[in-house]
């Protein structure tokens, strides 16, 4: 599995901090899954450009975290991964219904 851990940016400085979190997260996974780290103060990211990122590197798994200051910009980041859920979901529920009308 691949998952990706997303910190925004905090919308003040470009003041490169390292969350602490991703890292003991992708520490603690066990072997065989692949864990990417993106803070969003090193490599910024709007809702379209971490869709993308999510599509094109196939990622199964999205982890999404934000101090307070940062939570309104963490809620917009997830708004592309919600449609794609719900893109996911209903795909999964229509499809076996199209193979079996052949």
């Amino acid at each position: 599995m691949r998952i990706l851990l997303y910190n925004p940016d905090n919308g003040v400085t470009r003041n490169f901090m390292p969350h602490l979190w991703m890292f003991l997260l992708q520490a603690l996974t066990p072997s065989g899954h692949e864990v990417l780290l993106i803070d969003g103060n090193a490599q910024p990211m709007d809702e379209e450009g971490i869709a993308r990122y999510v599509r094109e590197q196939n990622i199964d798994l999205v982890g999404i975290g934000a101090m307070t200051r940062m939570i309104a910009k963490a809620y917009r980041m997830l708004t592309p991964f919600a449609r794609l859920a719900f893109e996911w979901l209903w795909a999964a529920r229509t499809l076996p219904k199209n193979l079996t009308r052949r």
